[in-house]
């Protein structure tokens, strides 16, 4: 116990330390140009998008609407179990090991649509393959990784991040 104790002191020490020094020159409360502009140009995958990039069987680095159908039904296969619904314990369990966190997106309440605290298969795909749509902006039917890309929300502004400040999609890379 003592020796836990010991080593929380000190890694809250390191992490002060850390955090502690001048302001930095920059655009705004001391941010640094460089960081900010590194910040802009951040972009991640939800983890959706894990689920896509898995679903792409012929490997092309594109995933269509007829892959991630069968991607839906065999992913539903591996989190049920065999079972006819999941529960949010078991839901919440595949998610940790599929998407790489229960917080990592989409969440239960996006798969459970009418909201009885049970997920059955059809509330599954229909889940998976909304995402899909959301994604497909370009409407080909085809998923790319440029199309699964997300930016993160500007900061720049005297006030900070917009109120909403919702996540963008990334410009198509050419």
């Amino acid at each position: 116990m003592r020796r836990f104790v010991l080593l929380s002191l000190a890694a809250a020490a390191a992490l002060a330390a850390c955090s502690s020094g001048p302001p930095r020159r920059g655009d705004r409360d001391g941010e640094d140009d460089r960081v900010g502009a590194a910040y802009r140009q951040s972009a991640f995958l939800t983890g959706a998008a894990l689920l896509f990039v898995q679903f792409d069987a012929d490997r092309d680095y594109a995933t269509s609407r007829a892959e991630t159908e069968a991607g839906a039904r065999a992913e539903w296969a591996r989190a049920s179990g065999g079972a006819d619904k999941l529960t949010p314990i078991v839901f919440e369990q595949w998610a940790a090991r599929a998407l790489g966190g229960p917080q990592m997106g989409p969440y239960r309440l996006a798969f459970d649509s009418n909201v009885d605290n049970e997920i059955t298969a059809t509330e599954f795909s229909a889940a998976i393959l909304d995402k899909f749509d959301r994604y497909d902006t370009d409407k080909d039917g085809v998923l790319r990784r440029p199309d699964m890309t997300e930016r993160l929300p500007d900061r720049r502004g005297p006030a900070g991040p917009p109120a909403d400040a919702r996540v963008q999609k990334a410009p198509p890379r050419r």
